[in-house]
This record gives C-alpha cells, sequence and structure tokens, in this order.
C-alpha cells in the first residue's frame, strides 16, 4: 500500500562520498574502546543476526557471513541490497575482512528484503520479515528503521519474536516533536538513537523515551558500501547497528539458551553504563 510505503524511514545515510578503498585498516571492536575491555576477544560466532532492511550486502567484505537470504517485496526481483543501506548496517556491525572488521565480525546473517531500491519500505513486507526471522531461530533481529505509526500487526509479530526470546534492536528517529518512534517504542524492543560526538562511545544516559544513546563523531563511522565499496555514515540505523554488535557478544559470552533477553538487554545496559 503506497500509504504504508511512503511513512517508513531509513534514518541513517551517508555522510561522504564512497571510497574504493581504505588507507588504513577498521575494526571497530577497538574503536569502541569499552568493548575490548569487557567482552576482549568475543566476535558474535555462531549467533544468528536477522537484517530486516533492504536486501542481502553483496559486498567482499560481508559476503562469507550471509547464511540466507529471502526476498518480501512483491514488485522487485533481486534480493540483493541495491539501495545499500543494508549494506552499511551490516558492515559496522559484521564485516569480517582484512580491509574492515566489524563488532562481531563472525555473527551469522539472515537477511530480509523489506525496503525496494529506492529505499520505500512496506509494512506487509516488514512484518513478513520479523515473522521469517522467527521462523528462522534468530538469536537478534535488527530493524535500522522507524516509523510514527503504530501498526498493530507489526507489533504483534515483534510480540512473537519477543516471546520466542529473540533480542529485537531497532533505530529511533528521535522526532523533533518528542513524537514516538516506532518499533523502536515498543516495550519488546531495545531503541538506539545517534547523537554527534567526538569519540566512538556510547553515552551513560537514556534519552527520554528510553532509548540507548549512542555517541558518534560528527563526520561519522566508516562501513561497508556498494560495488565493494567504503563509506562513512552517520545515524540511528547505525547506532542500532553497534548495539546489535554488542549484544551479539554477550550472547556469545552468556549463551542465550541459558539467559532470557531481558537478562541480556539489562547486561547491554549495564556494559554501556559502566563504560
Amino acid at each position: 500500500m503506497k500509504d504504508n510505503i511512503e511513512k517508513i524511514i531509513l534514518p541513517g545515510s551517508p555522510v561522504r562520498d564512497p571510497l574504493d578503498d581504505l588507507p588504513h585498516p577498521v575494526d571497530h571492536s577497538d574503536d569502541f574502546s569499552f568493548i575490548s575491555l569487557r567482552v576482549k576477544r568475543l566476535t558474535g560466532k555462531g549467533v544468528k543476526v536477522a537484517i530486516v532492511d533492504s536486501g542481502a550486502p553483496f559486498h567482499v567484505s560481508i559476503s562469507d557471513n550471509i547464511t540466507e537470504h529471502v526476498n518480501l517485496l512483491d514488485h522487485v526481483s533481486s534480493h540483493h541490497d541495491v539501495f545499500g543501506h543494508a549494506t552499511m548496517v551490516s558492515g559496522v556491525l559484521g564485516a569480517n575482512s582484512k580491509q574492515i572488521h566489524g563488532i562481531a565480525p563472525n555473527v551469522k546473517f539472515y537477511t530480509a528484503k523489506v525496503s525496494d531500491n529506492e529505499g520505500a519500505s512496506d509494512f506487509n513486507a516488514l512484518v513478513a520479515g520479523v515473522l521469517w526471522a522467527v521462523v528462522k531461530r534468530v538469536d537478534i533481529i535488527v530493524i535500522a528503521l522507524s516509523t510514527a505509526i503504530d501498526y498493530p500487526v507489526l507489533h504483534n509479530a515483534i510480540k512473537k519474536a519477543y516471546d520466542e526470546n529473540i533480542c529485537i534492536i531497532a533505530a529511533s528517529s528521535n522526532g523533533k516533536n518528542g513524537d514516538l518512534s516506532y518499533p523502536s517504542a515498543y516495550a519488546e524492543c531495545l531503541g538506539f538513537v545517534a547523537k554527534p560526538k567526538n569519540k566512538n562511545l556510547l553515552d551513560n544516559m537514556l534519552d527520554k523515551q528510553g532509548n540507548v544513546i549512542v555517541q558518534m563523531p560528527s563526520n561519522g563511522i566508516i562501513t561497508t558500501y556498494q560495488k565493494d565499496q567504503y563509506i562513512r555514515v552517520y545515524g540511528s540505523s547505525f547506532a542500532a547497528a553497534i548495539g546489535a554488535g554488542i549484544l551479539a557478544c554477550l550472547i556469545e559470552q552468556k549463551g542465550k539458551k541459558s539467559c532470557h533477553l531481558d537478562i541480556l538487554y539489562k547486561d547491554l545496559l549495564a556494559l554501556c553504563n559502566k563504560q
């Protein structure tokens, strides 16, 4: 439905021109130094992460991580990420190459295409993507998009994931008027929002809506992009990717089967607060 497509946004975008190569290797687990101190040598190994976004990344630094993919849009034939948003999110979370390491470089990616080649998303596809991730029994669902609309069918799908002990990490648009952003506003989700700072550190505060504040340098952070390129990005989409990467390391450390997601959420917040 066109009305639905126009009201879902991807809260994150490139802030610099793409680079064909990196002048030096990038390791985001080093950039976020408190991660190295508390979950050192953890890489998200064996953790299944669903990226419900713009499709399957086709990038040399990510391709080995892709386990399964699905296209849930009737009007788009390719499952690949033509728009580039999922590729950028995935790079921050789990890129794994000599050029760039994400926070959890050994996660297993499950990608659901719910945003088309121009970045427009569909509520029905988004709901289907969440339910597909539930069927695949993933550990984390990353929804790096947001809407001002409280869509009950989407909430029901997220409740289903929650009941299956699946962590849901969402980006928040952090609207200027203090309006709620969905799905990050749902109690079953943990929302993330980006704020500018000169260092790549998670702040030790939540915003008024309970979202975790991720402080990023104003010129963004480097991640993967289309055509095996790299790019600097900024925004809440990538704050969510950072949160999901840390969570994947915690799940590897603790073991998902022995730890309810509410405890994982609490441990993630405690880790952020103790930086």
